[in-house]
């Protein structure tokens, strides 16, 4: 199942991690939403996110390996069909500006030639969503 990272629950998730110093409460703020939001979808966006996040963090990988391996053993418990809450309408209009600012400046030169479809897609679906609340 091709799981698109592009959900608003999620990205707000992963952006206000990246402000999180710490890594062991970046770790668990982004376990603690998995945790709450068991769906399956989540499971594989958050680990993901483990693995690729780790690469930035030379000296403490060991800690993404490790929330990786638990939730690997605990992958049976993320079994919720469905996905987390996609709907603008029921996040704050700070929470969808903070996001769409760090989707605008995000990079993918390192994974792809061009910025993905689904990227471009999410950003105009919220770029529409704040035009029309305006």
């Amino acid at each position: 199942m091709k799981v698109n990272k592009f959900n608003m629950s999620w990205q707000l998730v992963r952006t206000k991690a990246k402000d999180i110093k710490d890594v062991d409460e970046k770790i668990d703020y982004v376990l603690n939403f998995l945790r709450s939001e068991g769906f399956y979808k989540n499971y594989v966006r958050v680990r993901n996110w483990l693995h690729t996040t780790k690469m930035a963090y030379k000296d403490q990988r060991e800690q993404f390996t490790s929330a990786m391996n638990l939730i690997d053993e605990q992958k049976n418990e993320f079994n919720k069909v469905g996905d987390s809450d996609n709907n603008f309408n029921n996040f704050t209009k700070e929470d969808i500006l903070l996001v769409l600012k760090d989707l605008k400046k995000r990079k993918y030169n390192f994974q792809f030639n061009k910025v993905p479809q689904d990227h471009i897609s999410f950003v105009r679906g919220i770029e529409n969503y704040l035009n029309k609340e305006e």
